[in-house]
């Protein structure tokens, strides 16, 4: 049961920063901050409160890592109003993306989640 709660845990971490970003880019910037520090401090608090050991700390934040880079443009994507498989173009992580091939994208994050679900299943 626990690798799950980790999962769901920071997916909701990473869905907290997304709309934190999307409402600093709508020029909410005081709950834009406030929403982003609070996503880095549930990130950091969120290896206490599994009480996990230092040697799975790694694990953890890569884990997030990986599903971070998977589904944060989509659901940025979402609160903001925006086509769900909308990349801009100003960013480097945007220009990087808009490089690749739609199928290509949506392949790679594929990966990326998969790795970040498997990490907490087989390691935590």
């Amino acid at each position: 049961m626990k690798p799950y709660l980790i999962i769901t845990y920071l997916i909701s971490v990473i869905l907290l920063g997304s709309l934190s970003d999307a409402l600093f880019d709508d020029g909410i910037k005081i709950w834009g901050h406030a929403l982003d520090a609070l996503e880095t401090g549930l990130l950091i608090s969120g290896a206490f409160m599994f009480n996990l050991s230092r040697r799975y700390w790694l694990s953890f934040f890569l884990s997030y890592v990986f599903i971070r880079v998977a589904g944060f443009d989509y659901m940025y994507n979402l609160f903001r109003g925006l086509p769900i498989e909308y990349v801009g173009s100003t960013g480097w992580w945007d220009i990087m993306l808009s490089s690749q091939e739609p199928g290509g994208i949506a392949f790679g994050k594929a990966i990326f989640l998969i790795t970040g679900i498997s990490i907490p299943i087989k390691y935590l």
